[in-house]
């Protein structure tokens, strides 16, 4: 995937604040918002941008224990459904596959 200078300026500014506007976008780098908006639109067609996200503090909403858990299955054919299924409860953020004796390393956020 080519990415000129220029795409590569919006992504950078758009990784230290995916909030800012196309007009700031733009008075950075030396581009009009029309012109960011139209690059935006392409890095979004192409699949180089792929969503925005909001990052909680977990602190800040009561979720001050972190756990990795080692998940084990007793038959290992179901990995992904499995991992699904560990993927749905609410305070799971992250499910890996991994290699071993283990099956999963879920990451677990609670209160």
């Amino acid at each position: 995937m080519d990415l000129d200078d220029t795409d590569r300026q919006i992504l950078r500014v758009l990784g230290e604040d995916a909030l800012t506007s196309k007009a700031e976008i733009g008075r950075r780098i030396g581009l009009t918002s029309s012109a960011v908006f139209e690059r935006l639109r392409r890095l979004r067609e192409r699949g180089v941008i792929q969503g925005y996200e909001v990052l909680v503090d977990p602190a800040a909403v009561g979720l001050h224990l972190l756990a990795y858990v080692f998940v084990t299955e007793a038959k290992p054919v179901h990995g992904e459904r499995t991992a699904s299924r560990l993927a749905r409860i609410p305070q799971v953020e992250e499910v890996h596959k991994i290699a071993g004796e283990d099956c999963f390393l879920v990451k677990v956020r609670a209160q």
